[in-house]
């Protein structure tokens, strides 16, 4: 929530455009690339503008990723519950959440903190499907307010992208697939956990299809175009993200 409403503030403060500081927001906020991806379309947001929020939230998620494994202990100590709650509060993207928490767990052979990590980073997922309407829905009405007014139909359209639809879908047949011994009744527990392999090594593949389309689709002539201050808001988001989670944690 203070990511949400500080960053599209600084954002505008130091002159970027108010969808690439919704971009770096919700990045940071949420869930990285995933949630930025999801919420471009529903603010039309500009090729440049989506590959520089994507930047920010890899270099920077990067960083904490390789740094806060080794930090942790100094703001924690041996408190693995807090260790893993710091890291899937404070680090935006999930399989950086993952990797941190599983240096930490290398490094001081605490298991239960990559478990705790992986849960919070999933409930934190969650929050996409109200964020991303919400955050679409006041952007366009702060560019739209004085145009056309589109219809119930496709401001839905426009709010709730089908990545959202997507997502809940999938929750919904992962949680009824869990529920029971036999997967929906039928399939044996080999073969569901062999879908549910092959369904990871597939989203994989569908990320890394995306990252490059998002990468040639931007030049470094573009980027330069946006100078350095969106790094200086994605930098300021990662701090404040961490700050705001280490506090709460210890309070």
């Amino acid at each position: 929530v203070v990511a949400l409403v500080v960053i599209p503030w600084l954002g505008m403060r130091v002159g970027l455009t108010k969808r690439l500081a919704t971009l770096i927001a919700v990045g940071t906020s949420i869930c990285g690339v995933s949630a930025i991806m999801a919420v471009a379309p529903t603010i039309e947001a500009e090729e440049e503008e989506v590959s520089y929020a994507v930047a920010c939230v890899v270099i920077f998620g990067m960083l904490a990723m390789l740094f806060y494994p080794y930090l942790v202990p100094l703001l924690f100590g041996s408190d693995y519950a807090s260790a893993g709650i710091f890291f899937g509060t404070a680090i935006h993207d999930t399989a950086q959440v993952t990797g941190s928490a599983l240096s930490f767990q290398q490094l001081h052979k605490a298991p239960e903190v990559l478990n705790t990590a992986t849960v919070v980073k999933i409930i934190r997922n969650l929050s996409m499907v109200i964020v991303i309407p919400l955050m679409g829905a006041l952007v366009n009405r702060e560019r739209h307010g004085g145009g056309k007014k589109k219809s119930f139909g496709q401001q839905i359209k426009q709010l709730v992208p089908l990545f959202i639809v997507g997502f809940l879908a999938m929750t919904l047949v992962r949680s009824i697939g869990d529920a029971s011994p036999k997967a929906f009744g039928v399939l044996a527990p080999a073969t569901w956990q062999s879908f549910l392999h092959a369904m990871d090594w597939a989203s994989a593949w569908f990320l890394t299809v995306v990252m490059a389309a998002v990468g040639l689709s931007t030049g470094f002539a573009q980027l330069k175009r946006l100078g350095m201050r969106p790094f200086f808001v994605g930098l300021s988001a990662a701090v404040i993200v961490g700050g705001v989670s280490f506090g709460l944690i210890r309070l």
